[in-house]
């Protein structure tokens, strides 16, 4: 199944202020991203644009895959898709919320479950992302949550954000 999205060409790297700069850890290390989506399209043009950006990226095809990358590696930012075999991006979501880990998830879908009661109250440090969306809107998000200072994010709210 092709997802339907949008390309926005990306301004020169060297016009300032243009394009986010992606963010590094206080370790100087670049940022760790997990993109979790079961349409390989997607994944290869997510991971792509973010490896671009100057992060590491890690993929999954889907929640489970996802979930075994999660207790083995550090990530810093999970980026899922919700409608997923094996297991979806709130069912995910869940299992990431049911530990101790803080990680900030963007749970991205063109068919988001806003009639579960529990995706408000699990989402936060998070964000939605409903499908199609600029990808470029997407590492704002990404940005936004990778900032330390609550005060400082960018985000419209912390349910939804609407690409």
């Amino acid at each position: 199944m092709i997802v339907p999205f949008v390309i926005q060409p990306r301004p020169p790297l060297l016009s300032p202020g243009a394009f986010p700069v992606p963010a590094t850890l206080h370790v100087s290390r670049p940022a760790h991203l997990l993109v979790v989506d079961d349409d390989s399209a997607m994944r290869t043009l997510l991971s792509g644009w973010f490896r671009n950006a100057g992060y590491r990226v890690s993929t999954a095809a889907d929640g489970e895959a996802a979930w075994d990358i999660l207790c083995v590696e550090t990530v810093d930012v999970l980026i899922t898709d919700h409608d997923m075999p094996k297991l979806t991006g709130l069912d995910l979501l869940r299992r990431v919320r049911a530990g101790p880990l803080e990680l900030p998830v963007i749970l991205m879908s063109g068919d988001m479950p806003w009639n579960v009661p529990d995706l408000a109250p699990l989402l936060p440090p998070g964000v939605t992302l409903e499908k199609p969306f600029l990808v470029s809107r997407l590492q704002i998000l990404v940005e936004g949550l990778l900032t330390p200072e609550p005060a400082t994010r960018d985000l419209p709210s912390p349910v939804r954000a609407v690409g």
